[in-house]
């Protein structure tokens, strides 16, 4: 999906099946592993929930060494 400022190589959500429910393409974030991007940028409404975000890609090492980076909405 191409936004203006980017383009959405893959959309995930730990809570992906819920949104698949509702006919949305959101993924469970372990197809990180075997996506290709450039960078991960995360749109959470609270700057904690960028941190912890963060924290589990890194610890999974699902953000591929690739920067990470926090946009609130």
């Amino acid at each position: 999906k191409q936004l203006d400022w980017c383009e959405v190589s893959i959309w995930v959500d730990r809570e992906y099946e819920k949104y698949q429910q509702q006919k949305l393409d959101i993924k469970n974030p372990e197809e990180l592993a075997a996506a290709e991007f450039d960078c991960i940028i995360i749109t959470p409404e609270r700057e904690r929930i960028v941190k912890q975000i963060s924290e589990y890609l890194i610890a999974n090492n699902l953000n591929q060494g690739k920067e990470i980076y926090g946009r609130l909405v």
